[in-house]
């Protein structure tokens, strides 16, 4: 009789898969004859769940809080003020003709970004030719000027000023143009004329400053 008591324990240890009252890591100290619960269980799971629709309620109100905001759509700044316009260089051209340095046609533009070159072109050979052979790029007879002036002031824009009125009356004799009345944009000495059209040297005042071969002097 003892004998088999002893081969039912035995057999009741074995089924266990542990010792009784067993600390093993292996079967996570879990009671005797017991299996260990593991990550995934069932049981786990149940212990888990809510017990009242309330407490749902709150668990799902927290999930929510604590997750990040999705991104919303990326904010535009605001446009700031329009920069000013930087004033025009002059300067380049002032080295020769400094009657214009603040005269009030050519301030009046260079203020706002609108210099020598805008109208009369960057002419670079004319500034290099120290004898004054070579015309700018661009001139304008008298009766081109008002014309390449609305090019950026509109007719449309000064026709209504009265002191404007004058340009525009075709039953005038007397033909006015922007520069009778907007600053004094002429030379008063020329020692040099050209054909404002075609740029032909018409008259000159015979000086030469520059050697003979001048790569300038190859103006025709």
């Amino acid at each position: 009789m003892r004998c088999r008591y002893v081969l039912v324990v035995v057999l009741g240890i074995g089924l266990a898969g542990c010792p009784p009252r067993s600390n093993d890591a292996s079967c996570g100290g879990a009671e005797p004859g017991m299996p260990a619960v593991q990550v995934g269980d069932r049981r786990d799971v149940a212990d888990n769940q809510p017990s009242s629709p309330q407490e749902g309620e709150e668990a799902v109100e927290q999930t929510q809080a604590s997750s990040p905001e999705p991104a919303g759509p990326a904010v535009v700044p605001a446009a700031g003020p329009e920069q000013p316009p930087k004033p025009a260089d002059n300067f380049y051209c002032f080295v020769c003709h400094m009657n214009y340095d603040g005269e009030e046609l050519a301030l009046d533009h260079e203020l706002v970004g609108v210099g020598c070159s805008t109208c009369h072109g960057v002419s670079d050979r004319h500034s290099a030719d120290e004898d004054g052979i070579t015309p700018p790029e661009k001139m304008f007879s008298r009766d081109e000027i008002n014309a390449y002036c609305m090019t950026c002031h509109a007719e449309a824009d000064i026709k209504d000023s009265i002191s404007h009125k004058p340009l525009f009356d075709k039953t005038s004799k007397d033909e006015h143009v922007c520069t009778d009345c907007h600053g004094k944009h002429r030379l008063t000495v020329r020692t040099r004329r050209w054909d404002k059209k075609t740029g032909e040297l018409i008259s000159d005042d015979g000086v030469r400053m520059m050697y003979e071969d001048s790569p300038t002097r190859t103006y025709r």
